[in-house]
């Protein structure tokens, strides 16, 4: 393992030990009159910041998720998964505001609304009249999902629901501003289509959740180029542990895997990877209002960008 990878490991262990001690010191009224933590069946959680829940929301019931998402770009991965300096210094701003209904028994749906700003400085290939720096902002691509429980859980077996979803090119992806280094490109150019499970397990005081996903893109133009995007195959995992009944401890590995299109043409794109994880803290002041705060750090990956993510959400229930 190289030094940065190291450093990075080592950080994922601070960041999440420095959340429980944290937690730990300040939470309120820990443990039960018996001094046990209450069970996870009994304390309420916000649920994970990226991993998608499998339990849909009740019938009639809303849920407003607005997370912030704040990149700070530390370098590139190259094909044989070496580490890189950035040609730039990047960073990036997403919210994408999701809000879920209860449609039926058993049933959600979700609209994605997302807004995204991004700002290079100190860029190696400056702009044509010798840019070096830009930033610009703006809506990026819709998703729509349907979400169906198939399965609840029981004593051996977790709960499981389908998930579809269409994602809209609705972010700038063409004909873009060459002064603004690429920063006005906001979106894929691409219609999605992601097939997947969620499943949901409690074991004792622990919530687990996994995403297994596969997600088809239309060919599109971007930055003024025909591209065929690859199909992209998402495994996502997260665990919950309550700590006491307002704070609970938040942990999740995160990974995209492009592979190989199903539906002609092949794919003129580098194959690429990233994989992350996201040591997090949960706070639940309320029944209507959460928060949850986390950092997102890219451990290994190929042919993307890595860096590190400070990530705060806010959940309203309806």
């Amino acid at each position: 393992m190289s030094g940065k990878a190291r450093y990075t490991v080592f950080s994922a262990v601070f960041v999440l030990f420095f959340l429980c001690a944290f937690a730990s010191a300040f939470s309120a009224e820990p443990y039960d009159t018996e001094g046990r933590l209450p069970s996870a069946e009994q304390t309420a959680t916000t649920g994970p910041l990226i991993t998608d829940t499998a339990i849909p929301q009740s019938k009639g019931t809303a849920t407003l998720y607005i997370p912030f998402y704040f990149f700070v770009g530390s370098g590139d991965f190259g094909p044989h998964w070496q580490r890189k300096d950035a040609p730039g210094d990047f960073l990036s701003l997403d919210i994408p505001v999701q809000l879920s209904y209860g449609l039926a028994d058993r049933t959600e749906v979700y609209l994605v609304v997302p807004y995204k700003h991004n700002r290079v400085s100190e860029a190696a290939e400056p702009g044509p009249s010798g840019e070096r720096s830009a930033n610009s902002g703006g809506p990026g691509d819709i998703t729509f999902a349907f979400k169906r429980l198939l399965l609840e859980e029981d004593r051996c077996l977790p709960a499981m629901s389908a998930l579809f979803a269409v994602g809209f090119p609705t972010g700038r992806h063409s004909h873009p501003d060459p002064a603004l280094l690429g920063t006005d490109v906001l979106g894929s150019g691409s219609f999605s289509f992601t097939f997947g499970v969620n499943m949901y397990k409690v074991i004792q005081e622990v919530k687990l959740y996994s995403n297994v996903w596969y997600t088809l893109f239309t060919d599109a133009t971007t930055e003024g180029r025909s591209v065929s995007p690859r199909d992209v195959f998402t495994f996502n995992l997260a665990a919950e542990y309550p700590l006491s009944r307002r704070w609970v401890l938040l942990g999740e590995l995160v990974s995209s895997w492009d592979g190989n299109r199903l539906i002609r043409p092949r794919s003129d794109q580098p194959q690429k990877t990233l994989v992350s994880v996201v040591p997090a803290l949960e706070f639940l002041p309320r029944e209507d209002w959460n928060f949850a705060a986390g950092l997102k750090i890219d451990l290994f990956g190929r042919n993307s960008g890595y860096g590190y993510t400070p990530t705060f959400a806010v959940f309203y229930n309806f």
